[in-house]
């Protein structure tokens, strides 16, 4: 079983590597995102889910700032939905293809989680569904910036598949050292999207320690493949994630 996932994790690898290899003109940049998350146990099957996320381009310019909430069913020990979350996002003008306008994004997702293990390897499949809610900016006579307010034509789907072995220890458990692998690939869809194939892809290598039963850290290189909407712009980001998770445990409270 652990074959074939691993050998369906390189193949998302080279697929991907193909679909966004095609993209003109391309630019290069250097990335450097940080991420907080946590979830909080409030009983045995409710969990909420809370993240933020700083990601920065080109040596620490501001790219985009999100905060992400949603409660979590849990259905299984393998089985997880979030029927409904929200997230806020500031968009920054950065980088070699900058837009026109900061703005702002709220957005609505769905998520279903499938979790597998097999000795030290366990696997990870996320699948969301995003609806987006993104501000509108244009300029009048004077040339003076104006709000449009916020457009709901744009959804996308993302899936991720995610790996981790265990380096040293028989399984995830304190002072546990694993190796960290990930694919993620967005489609996006809408009136105001003009390229509906694969627009996103993010692959993911690095380590990750766990500290305690509730704190891990995860650290590693992330490439970002990111077609902009026009179809024609992409943006090759190489460069480093780190991620601090910190969870909490009401259930014995609540219980």
């Amino acid at each position: 079983m652990h074959r074939k996932l691993t050998f369906l994790l390189i193949a998302c690898f080279s697929i991907t590597f193909e679909l966004f290899s095609q993209q003109n003109p391309v630019v290069d940049q250097s990335t450097e995102w940080f991420a907080i998350a946590s979830t909080s146990k409030i009983n045995s099957w409710l969990n909420i889910y809370v993240d933020v996320h700083l990601r920065y381009i080109k040596g620490f310019q501001p790219m985009q700032n999100q905060v992400r909430f949603a409660p979590e069913w849990v259905i299984s020990k393998k089985v997880s939905i979030m029927p409904i979350g929200l997230v806020y996002i500031r968009n920054f003008i950065y980088g070699d293809q900058p837009t026109a306008y900061e703005n702002n994004e709220r957005r609505l997702f769905q998520q279903f989680v499938y979790k597998s293990a097999a000795g030290k390897w366990s696997f990870n499949h996320r699948l969301r569904l995003e609806e987006r809610y993104i501000q509108i900016h244009s300029r009048d006579v004077n040339n003076n910036i104006t709000d449009n307010g916020f457009s709901n034509e744009q959804f996308r789907v993302r899936y991720r598949l995610m790996a981790n072995y265990v380096l040293n220890k028989p399984k995830v458990e304190p002072g546990a050292l694993s190796l960290a692998l990930y694919d993620e690939i967005f489609v996006s869809w809408g009136k105001l999207v003009t390229f509906n194939s694969p627009d996103q892809n993010r692959i993911f290598i690095g380590l990750g320690y766990q500290f305690t039963k509730d704190i891990a850290l995860q650290s590693g290189f992330l490439y970002q493949a990111l077609i902009k909407a026009n179809g024609v712009q992409q943006e090759n980001n190489l460069g480093w994630m780190t991620q601090f998770t910190y969870n909490f445990d009401f259930s014995k409270k609540t219980d």
